[in-house]
């Protein structure tokens, strides 16, 4: 009897021990390691918005033609909007070919419509953009998809950085090619 009890004692306990083990949540940024230059005044971005599939406050993966997991313990540390209003701004802040007229009363918005990875470590960033400056009103869309350079969150992370990044370049490029009245 006093084995059976010290049986059951023990494998409660080592339930328990699992339950209590869970993996450590991870936050992430989108983080280029740029400085966003105040000096220049280039906090450019009047809005961000993201699909609701992307509002949850974790990263998320699309693991079928329809389907979409959103990650359990891997989240964002800021909102996804925020985040990618502050890596539009430092990437594109590093861009001063602006002409002072181009550059004048500069508002971007931002509507993305596809921000995640897949199964296969493709990337994907898909938004529409509207600049609004001196010389007027420019818009377009931005649709690219990147491999990660490895297997993992970081990776993924690293890579919508890295999109968020050629955006701001392909946006800024758009914008200085823009003739002014």
């Amino acid at each position: 009897m006093t084995l059976i009890k010290t049986t059951i004692a023990v494998v409660c306990f080592l339930c328990l021990c699992a339950c209590t083990t869970a993996p450590t949540p991870r936050y992430y940024l989108l983080d280029s390691g740029v400085e966003n230059n105040i000096q220049k005044n280039y906090r450019k971005i009047s809005h961000v918005r993201v699909p609701s599939y992307l509002q949850t406050g974790s990263l998320v993966l699309q693991i079928g033609p329809q389907e979409m997991r959103v990650a359990s313990f891997h989240f964002w540390a800021e909102s996804l909007e925020q985040g990618i209003e502050r890596a539009f701004d430092a990437s594109f802040g590093e861009l001063t070919t602006l002409s002072e007229q181009q550059a004048d009363g500069l508002r971007i918005a931002i509507d993305v419509k596809r921000f995640h990875g897949n199964l296969d470590a493709q990337v994907s960033l898909m938004a529409d953009w509207r600049a609004t400056s001196g010389c007027g009103d420019v818009s377009g869309s931005y649709s690219h998809s990147i491999v990660q350079d490895k297997s993992g969150y970081p990776a993924l992370v690293a890579a919508q950085v890295k999109l968020v990044e050629m955006m701001a370049a392909e946006v800024h490029q758009n914008l200085a090619q823009t003739v002014c009245p």
